[in-house]
C-alpha cells in the first residue's frame, strides 16, 4: 500500500529524486518499513523531513480512505506472490538457507505468511501503522542512514583554486 503512494508523492509530486522506493525491509528477524530516496536536488536531512511528512500524510489520506475492497485486492496480490512456487533452484534454496542461518527452521513460512496476510483487516492495518509508524507511535523504532557524495564539494573547491581536503582517517587501537 505504501510503495505506490511513496513513489507518487515523493518522486512524481515533490520531485525529490530519480530513485524513490518504499517497502518491507528485513534484517534478521526484524522487519520494518524502508524508504529510499536518491536525490541530487536536496540534502539528506531535508529528504528525511519529506519522508516523515509523507508518512504522516499517508495515514490521513491513503490509509484513512482505503476501502475493504482495496485492502482485499492488496492482500490477495501479496498472498498470491508468497504462494507462487519457485521457478529456479536459487528461488527454492534461498529461503531454506535463510531459515538455516537464522536458526528458525520455519519451512512453510511463506505459506503461513500468506494466510496471515489474507486475515489482516482494515482496523488492524490502521492500528499497526499508529503503533509502529506514526511520529509519536509507542512502538516506533527508527534508523536513518545518509549516504552523500562529496563530488559537489570537490567541484566547488576546484573552482576556488584549492584542492579538496583529504578525508580524515581514524585508527583504532
Amino acid at each position: 500500500v505504501a510503495s505506490k503512494d511513496a513513489f507518487h508523492v515523493l518522486r512524481t509530486e515533490r520531485q525529490l529524486g530519480y530513485v524513490v522506493a518504499a517497502g518491507v525491509r528485513a534484517v534478521g528477524m526484524a522487519k520494518g518499513l524502508s524508504v529510499h530516496v536518491q536525490s541530487s536536488v536536496m540534502p539528506p536531512a531535508k529528504l528525511e523531513w519529506h519522508i516523515e511528512d509523507w508518512l504522516a500524510q499517508f495515514r490521513n489520506t491513503v490509509l484513512a480512505k482505503l476501502s475493504e475492497q482495496d485492502l482485499a485486492a492488496y492482500t490477495e496480490a501479496i498472498a498470491a506472490n508468497l504462494e507462487e512456487p519457485p521457478r529456479t533452484l536459487l528461488q527454492e534454496a534461498s529461503p531454506i538457507w535463510f531459515e538455516v542461518l537464522e536458526g528458525t527452521y520455519r519451512w512453510n513460512h511463506d505459506l503461513q505468511l500468506a494466510k496471515a496476510v489474507r486475515a489482516v483487516s482494515l482496523p488492524q492495518l490502521r492500528a499497526f501503522h499508529d503503533a509502529h509508524f506514526a511520529a509519536d507511535a509507542p512502538l516506533r523504532r527508527k534508523v536513518v542512514s545518509y549516504a552523500a557524495s562529496h563530488a559537489a564539494d570537490a567541484d566547488a573547491d576546484a573552482d576556488a583554486g584549492s584542492e579538496a581536503p583529504a578525508p580524515a582517517v581514524a585508527a583504532a587501537s
